[in-house]
């Protein structure tokens, strides 16, 4: 067991809006929920789930997520920036956008690059190449995952054959089954990159904390992976 810990995180101010027809407008922008935080941009779009979102977005849009739980395994494949736009410094009782698993638990969605071994993860970014995808203001919470033994592997966040920025997100609970264990498996943040690619992920102002193998990792020789003034707490000694 170890302390909790609260984050406080501010939301960012945004572009200049589009005028159309009287009303701040943006063509480029989604939301996903219902709310009115401060600086938020009124979206072309708005979506009931993040990963509706995503799919019926063009690449370039943000995606304005309100706050509230998430249940669902996100995948994107095209630049997009991810935004939770709570703003717990101006209203201390807002909650923040967070993704959990689905209530049926995590399954399988990607493989890994080295070894094809199955991998269930929350947040997964693939293929992207050139493209930067931006995860900005989130909470990852793998609490309630679902996973009976050792596999498929668990991950809060995995970029895979991709580039990004990870900024002001929490990461947390990435345990199989969500109680500690000697499994190689409970990655908070995972980039790896197969023969042929490469990728860049800055991971910046966060925090990772309660997971069951690995905080953040980089792995394969055509990653680079950045830190900056993030926090990881690990759960100290655990048997097996």
């Amino acid at each position: 067991m170890h302390p909790s810990r609260s984050f406080t995180f501010s939301c960012l101010a945004l572009v200049p809006l589009i005028a159309l027809g009287g009303q701040a407008f943006a063509a480029n922008y989604a939301a996903v929920g219902a709310c009115t935080p401060p600086n938020a941009v009124t979206p072309a779009h708005t979506y009931a789930t993040i990963q509706l979102a995503v799919n019926g977005s063009a690449p370039g849009t943000v995606i304005q997520i309100c706050p509230g739980k998430y249940p669902e395994q996100v995948v994107i494949g095209k630049k997009l920036a991810l935004l939770g736009v709570g703003d717990t410094l101006i209203n201390p009782t807002q909650d923040a956008a967070v993704i959990v698993p689905p209530t049926t638990g995590m399954v399988a969605n990607a493989s890994d690059v080295d070894d094809s071994h199955p991998i269930a993860a929350q947040l997964f970014v693939h293929d992207t190449f050139a493209a930067v995808i931006t995860i900005t203001n989130l909470t990852v919470d793998g609490l309630g995952n679902a996973i009976a033994g050792c596999g498929p592997d668990f991950m809060g966040i995995l970029y895979q054959n991709a580039s990004g920025t990870v900024n002001h997100v929490a990461v947390r609970n990435q345990v199989p089954g969500d109680v500690l264990n000697g499994c190689q498996s409970g990655e908070s943040i995972y980039v790896q990159t197969a023969t042929g690619f490469t990728s860049k992920v800055t991971v910046e102002n966060s925090s990772v904390h309660n997971y069951n193998k690995n905080g953040i990792t980089g792995n394969d020789p055509n990653t680079k992976l950045v830190l900056i003034g993030n926090y990881v707490q690990g759960s100290g000694v655990v048997a097996g």
